[in-house]
């Protein structure tokens, strides 16, 4: 990517980390991942080895399909009818993994970064 002198002139003052860092954050805030193999792109695309990191991508994908059904479905339960809530429920155990897992996850990745 080419940067003109004239957009680097905002910034001036700042160190080169202090401009890729904001640049990733930017970049990081605007991007979507919908599965794992999407996130391990981008992970192999940065240099990590994501072979230490497979344990994690099945709960991983689990998450990302709810999160998925939520966004685009509004988490409707396909499940309709008579004693069916019209929003899929989730238990607490589901929900606990699916956080120790993320939080695993993240762990392992910044233990390479």
């Amino acid at each position: 990517m080419k940067i003109s002198l004239g957009a680097l002139s905002a910034h001036k003052g700042k160190s080169i980390d202090d401009l890729i860092k904001e640049s990733t954050d930017a970049s990081l805030e605007r991007s979507n991942y919908n599965n794992p193999t999407e996130v391990s792109s981008l992970l192999q695309a940065i240099g990590l080895n994501t072979a230490p990191l497979a344990p994690y991508m099945a709960q991983l994908e689990e998450a990302m399909k709810r999160r998925h059904r939520i966004v685009h479905r509004a988490d409707e339960n396909p499940n309709g009818g008579r004693g069916n809530h019209r929003v899929a429920s989730i238990s607490t155990p589901t929900l606990d993994a699916w956080i120790g897992n993320t939080q695993n996850f993240v762990r392992d990745v910044l233990a390479q970064v």
